[in-house]
């Protein structure tokens, strides 16, 4: 697809060994099919920086396998969305989904509503991984995903420490 732009360009002009300016009228063409080396550029600058941010994980992620539950986190959901854990324990939270999230666990009692805060990781880009301990009294929580928007598409899950 070609479209015209409407030009005004300055001409030199020679008349009898003296220099003078004609303005002409012209036309610019600009092509789309320009515009796609440089739209791919683009992208490609867009999945190098994505890619330099995801590395091999935190290195606190050998010692949360010690403590022997993981939640792994992906668009939307907390797999697995029910856990029951003992007071005290550390838990391995793992963002295997393609966008940053956190794990924050609440008050409660219901999980669609915000309420107070008690523990909770960072938010944390994909394929990275982070600790948490819950020294929290035995009783049921929620566990949701505070950033913008994450909650209300159904990134929520339920915590019980016995």
């Amino acid at each position: 697809m070609i479209t015209t732009i409407a030009a005004i360009a300055a001409m030199p002009r020679i008349a009898a060994g003296n220099a003078y300016w004609r303005l002409t009228s012209g036309r610019a063409y600009i092509l789309f099919s320009t515009m796609k080396p440089i739209a791919s550029a683009l992208i490609a600058a867009l999945l190098l920086l994505s890619a330099a941010g995801c590395g091999s994980g935190s290195t606190s992620s050998s010692t949360a396998t010690r403590g022997g539950e993981t939640v792994k986190m992906t668009e939307y959901e907390f797999i697995p969305d029910r856990l029951t854990v003992k007071r005290g324990a550390t838990i391995n939270v793992a963002n295997e989904g393609q966008i940053a999230h956190n794990l924050t666990v609440e008050q409660g009692p219901n999980p669609r509503r915000q309420s107070k805060e008690l523990a909770g990781t960072s938010s944390f880009l994909p394929g990275r991984s982070e600790t948490l301990r819950l020294d929290l009294r035995p009783g049921r929580y929620v566990m949701a995903c505070t950033v913008p928007g994450h909650r209300e598409l159904g990134m929520v899950g339920l915590l019980t420490v016995k």
